[in-house]
């Protein structure tokens, strides 16, 4: 497994991010240029005295006819802005050394100037021996409806909590794993840790899972396990029993989390599972806090050992 290095400071309202070094063409990643609906945030584009960017010194290389055109109407009509780039960090090294494919890291920052809002965020890009499009599925997705998805999510609840007069520093960090790497399967948990204003912070984690071969993203439904099989009762039994476990073995008085389990485990809402990766040995359900136990109980992962499907799981 390979964990990110944290990134510096952070972000943005309905954002759109601009690669660094001549990545966003080959990337699929959009330019400011082919942007109509999303908002990125630059240095250039800021409404004055509301915010700064740590890229200073890059920002004086983005493309001016777009952003300059835009900037005015979009700091009139908006009190978040335009477009944020993202910062090339390096190559990742990936741990299984037969892979037809590289990675790196790229990340974006930003903070307002008087400090009240505050994001990071880092994320892998994949480069295959046979050609980006082979992973341009999986790196824009991670991007549009990941990375961005959140951020902007993160910026409309503290544009309303501002409003209701809850006090900064609002923090959003986002950060991520590669779970699993083989030459037909990347397995990936992102992790946000989210302060909007309230007694305590928030954490999340969601799963990214591609098919490399098939350049698709593998769901719970739909080609992950054996037809006819019915994982749902499965993994709601399995999962029930071992966060039991983990409660027993944590001390805890079952009685008092017992319904938060069976709610959080319960086969007929398959949500409940939808957050999975791969290890080298099992298949894993992560629940974040709430899901199956109060905020104090914090997340639990769930590890099936792969032969406890006796077959019927399809990956990896």
């Amino acid at each position: 497994m390979q964990k990110a290095g944290a990134s510096q400071d952070t972000v943005t309202t309905n954002l759109e991010i601009i690669e660094t070094q001549g990545d966003s063409a080959d990337s699929g990643t959009k330019s400011s240029d082919e942007s109509t609906d999303k908002q990125v945030l630059s240095e250039e584009t800021q409404p004055s005295g509301n915010s700064t960017s740590s890229n200073d010194e890059e920002s004086s290389n983005e493309p001016e006819s777009s952003s300059s055109e835009s900037s005015t109407k979009d700091s009139e009509e908006n009190e978040f802005y335009s477009y944020i780039k993202a910062v090339e960090n390096g190559p990742i090294e990936l741990e299984n050394i037969e892979l037809e494919y590289t990675a790196s890291e790229k990340s974006i920052s930003y903070k307002d100037m008087d400090g009240t809002r505050i994001i990071t965020a880092v994320w892998p890009f994949f480069i295959h021996n046979k050609g980006e499009d082979m992973f341009a599925p999986a790196n824009n997705a991670i991007l549009d409806e990941y990375i961005i998805s959140v951020i902007n999510g993160f910026i409309e609840m503290t544009d309303e909590g501002a409003a209701d007069g809850m006090a900064g520093p609002f923090l959003l960090e986002i950060n991520y794993r590669i779970e699993f790497t083989s030459n037909r399967l990347l397995s990936i948990m992102f992790h946000h840790y989210i302060f909007e204003g309230g007694a305590h912070p928030n954490t999340a984690n969601y799963s990214y899972n591609y098919d490399i071969k098939e350049k698709i993203q593998i769901f719970l439904y739909g080609g992950l396990f054996s037809e006819g099989y019915d994982f749902l009762e499965f993994l709601s039994s399995y999962c029930y029993e071992d966060i039991r476990r983990q409660y027993k073995e944590g001390g805890v008085d079952l009685a008092n989390v017992d319904s938060w389990i069976k709610d959080g485990t319960d086969p007929s809402e398959p949500e409940n599972f939808e957050n999975f990766f791969f290890s080298e040995d099992a298949f894993a359900v992560q629940f974040d806090a709430y899901e199956v136990g109060p905020y104090a109980t914090g997340p639990f992962t769930v590890m099936i050992p792969y032969e406890e499907f006796e077959g019927k799981l399809l990956f990896p």
